[in-house]
């Protein structure tokens, strides 16, 4: 299995944010300690950014703000006491700070830190761009690989390629949402979407934002968090969200340019950048782990200490936070940089590495708050299609381009195990390195990521789950039933057993004949190196040869009604049920009938004008006689032009 690299005549440019946070006031505990101020160039002149503690009073928190000399700009919709002030003309920044510091209504208050980008031009070139996901030694601009210096990504996807259920966040200058690789794996926030919820003007999941359906926009606050044009001294700052949005899940096996570590996945476009501040990366960071991101990608890093950034990802401990060492070349444990540096459990920092397993002469490193190193330069992936309309793919370096090879593999064992703690993940990940030479010394595992060997970490330390997929219930007349089972997260084996007998292997499909008349129980466990499944799945049915047959009876459990796709065909999955059930038969639009299993996953054409379908499923009892009344749903299928 290997993964698609059709991209052609590409532009890059090295880049990777970094957060300038020259100022800082003193960490909390945990945290490392903070820098000192050296100007006011890090920060916008004239503004505060404060959190008040939740049971402080409207009339203590102005009181506070009027001691400091400061007025509201904008108070967060999220975050509560979470607020951005102005200072007063005549006022000093430091001089409010200080002040409402000592304020016991405050929790902290700090400068309004910006961020920048650190960028370096590249020369466009042709090359197999996709080396960091499989390396047989190709050569990447100019010079040859060594073979293997890659996250084996094929091996891995011989048993996870990702799943719609897995979110991951890229906080960032926003994803290109209608690029053709990256359209079909957007999230959509369940609570803005559907009945024309996406633009009723009414925050109808209540959490502070009007029709986020497709995530926010912090910068101009709208909930439009689209890649757009940026422009900084000549050159365009745009794009870097779209490209770490590829590397994380451009769509797999669609015979379209690139491919993601994860072929499904949903990315949650989170907008901070051109207008990022401590105040919107905070409430970014916030928004994303509160929103149901499972992994954050956070392709940024800087200087400073930001009590607030450092508050954000504190607050959701069950969300793992990806992000990069910076692009200083410097020992970021002298030189620390945030939010790399946090001392915190759910936060993984990241070097970048090149195709010789080299550590990249831009790369920050450090034994101590550096984890592991990924493949990070020449990374081809998606290009934001207002730069490249006809050819929207290119190469781009940095510790930022490798942030979302973790970021990614992350997302992966979230989809084998989506109960997998964020310590969990990442125990995971960084247990699961290559030893590097070249990382000897300069991060804390010594080693390159490896997505392959982070599965089998996580499959070591997870207990199996079985599931009976398909066999006889109610009351049947046959004297001999068949099984069919699956267990998840790679099981060694199977255990069965008959009405409470002795455990004995066993291997699906399962065969059973000559039973007695009467009630039986069949049981059936999975094994694993941790042991066997805790909680075997089990069947209970009835053999009765003279009693009548039951009729089937089936239920469409799950299923789209309407279907929009950039692609040729668009693809839907139907889930169902049913009752004294033997087996199923599936058809689409009169076809034939078929036998098949719940989720039944279909490809139909699309076209620009929309199209209805029919998916149909019956259930067959134990004598094989269908359901003679077929569950059905009726949908629709768009391609958008």
């Amino acid at each position: 299995m290997t993964p698609r690299s059709a991209l052609t005549a590409l532009a890059s440019c090295a880049a990777a944010f970094v957060l300038p946070l020259a100022g800082a006031t003193a960490a909390s505990a945990g945290a490392t300690d903070a820098e000192s101020a050296t100007g006011d160039g890090n920060r916008v002149p004239g503004q505060v950014v404060v959190k008040f503690e939740r049971d402080a009073s409207v009339a203590a928190r102005s009181a506070a703000r009027a001691d400091a000399g400061t007025v509201v700009i904008e108070r967060s919709a999220m975050v509560d006491g979470l607020q951005l002030l102005e200072v007063e003309p005549g006022e000093a920044v430091s001089d409010a700070v200080e002040r409402l510091e000592a304020d016991r209504g405050v929790v902290h208050a700090e400068p309004n830190f910006t961020f920048e980008p650190d960028a370096a031009p590249n020369d466009p070139f042709y090359q197999p761009f996709l080396w960091g996901m499989h390396n047989v030694g190709q050569v990447v601009s100019g010079s040859a690989g060594v073979a293997d210096a890659d996250i084996d990504a094929p091996e891995a996807w011989n048993r996870e390629t990702g799943s719609a259920q897995t979110v991951v966040a890229v906080v960032d200058t926003g994803v290109d949402m209608t690029h053709p690789d990256l359209a079909d794996n957007i999230w959509t926030n369940p609570g803005e979407t559907g009945s024309g919820r996406e633009t009723n003007g009414v925050d109808d999941d209540a959490n502070g934002f009007v029709d986020d359906w497709r995530g926010w926009d912090f910068g101009n606050a709208d909930n439009d968090p689209s890649d757009e044009q940026w422009m900084v001294d000549g050159a365009d700052k745009g794009g870097h969200g779209t490209h770490v949005a590829g590397t994380i899940g451009a769509e797999g096996d669609n015979s379209l340019g690139v491919v993601g570590v994860n072929w499904d996945v949903q990315l949650m476009s989170v907008k901070t950048f051109p207008a990022a501040t401590s105040y919107t990366v905070a409430d970014s960071l916030y928004y994303a782990g509160n929103s149901g991101a499972d992994v954050v990608n956070a392709s940024f890093s800087g200087s400073g200490f930001s009590e607030l950034v450092h508050w954000a990802i504190s607050q959701h401990p069950g969300t793992l936070f990806v992000t990069g060492a910076g692009n200083d070349g410097l020992d970021g444990d002298a030189s620390k940089r945030y939010p790399c540096a946090y001392n915190l459990p759910n936060v993984i920092c990241v070097a970048a590495t090149g195709h010789r397993d080299q550590l990249a002469d831009f790369s920050n490193y450090g034994d101590e708050t550096v984890d592991l190193g990924a493949p990070g330069v020449n990374i081809g992936s998606t290009a934001a299609t207002y730069r490249r309309p006809d050819d929207p793919y290119m190469v781009m370096s940095g510790t930022s381009m490798a942030t979302p090879m973790v970021a990614g593999a992350a997302g992966i064992l979230v989809s084998r195990w989506p109960e997998a703690s964020a310590g969990q993940l990442r125990d995971a990940l960084l247990g699961g390195v290559d030893p590097v030479t070249a990382l000897n010394g300069k991060t804390v595992t010594g080693g390159r990521l490896n997505l392959d060997h982070a599965l089998d970490r996580l499959d070591l330390v997870t207990p199996p789950d079985t599931k009976i997929t398909s066999g006889p219930t109610g009351t049947v007349r046959a004297d001999s039933a068949s099984f069919e089972f699956t267990g998840t997260l790679g099981p060694t084996g199977f255990e069965c057993r008959l009405d409470a007998g002795p455990w004995g292997a066993c291997s699906s499909p399962h065969q059973l004949a000559g039973l007695s008349q009467g009630e039986h129980t069949f049981e059936v466990r999975a094994l694993k190196a941790v042991g066997a499944d805790a909680t075997p799945a089990s069947r209970t049915w009835t053999f009765d040869p003279t009693a009548p047959v039951e009729p089937a009876e089936t239920t469409i459990t799950s299923g789209p009604r309407r279907v929009t796709t950039q692609r040729p065909r668009a693809r839907a999955a139907f889930g169902f049920t049913g009752q004294n059930v033997s087996s199923f038969e599936c058809r689409l639009d009169r076809g034939e009938w078929g036998a098949c299993t719940s989720p039944r996953r279909l490809s139909v054409a699309a076209k620009p004008k929309r199209t209805s379908h029919t998916f149909a499923v019956r259930a067959l009892n134990s004598v094989g006689e269908p359901d003679a009344t077929p569950a059905t749903r009726s949908f629709t299928v768009k391609r958008l032009r």
